[in-house]
């Protein structure tokens, strides 16, 4: 099969077989990033996971739960413990104080406050983005950002009227 007319000179076959194999070779690479361009938003899903969010809080839930989380609520501080002792990178944990009284017992965030300072002290800290104190109890969220800022997590104090329903 011949592609090119033979009267043409010599010297023009060469340069029209290097315009085919360019052609070629653009086409094919057209037809890789289309194929390849469902691959690629996969592997940025992959890459770009949901946020990991953890709410310690016995009543309250998020106004709007955000929709690029993953969010666990713990309702009692061994609910909290039982999450934070799984090998999960935290974005953020959300603390109430006061944690009502389940089975008779007046149940706190402290032993959560005392875990990850345990940890942190030990060179082993749970990985914490960031910890959102949203407590009413003035003394229980002074102990809460207290504690948590000493060993090194970064914390901020935050309304919960603002981000939460009862």
């Amino acid at each position: 099969m011949m592609l090119f007319a033979t009267s043409a000179p010599a010297n023009v076959y060469p340069i029209a077989a290097l315009v085919t194999l360019a052609v070629l070779a653009l086409v094919a690479a057209v037809i890789i990033k289309q194929r390849n361009q469902k691959s690629i938003i996969e592997d940025a899903v992959v890459a770009f996971p949901k946020r990991n969010v953890l709410l310690i809080d016995d009543l309250r839930n998020f106004r709007e739960t955000p929709k690029d989380a993953n969010v666990v609520i713990a309702r009692t501080s061994a609910e909290a413990l039982i999450e934070l002792e799984k090998d999960v990178a935290w974005d953020e944990i959300w603390f109430d104080h006061d944690l009502g009284e389940p089975n008779g017992v007046l149940d706190t965030t402290m032993p959560v406050v005392d875990f990850l300072s345990e940890r942190a002290y030990f060179d082993n800290p749970v990985f914490v983005n960031r910890v959102i104190v949203h407590t009413s109890n003035s003394v229980g969220r002074d102990q809460i950002t207290q504690s948590l800022r000493h060993y090194g997590y970064s914390v901020s104090v935050v309304d919960a009227k603002t981000f939460f329903i009862v």
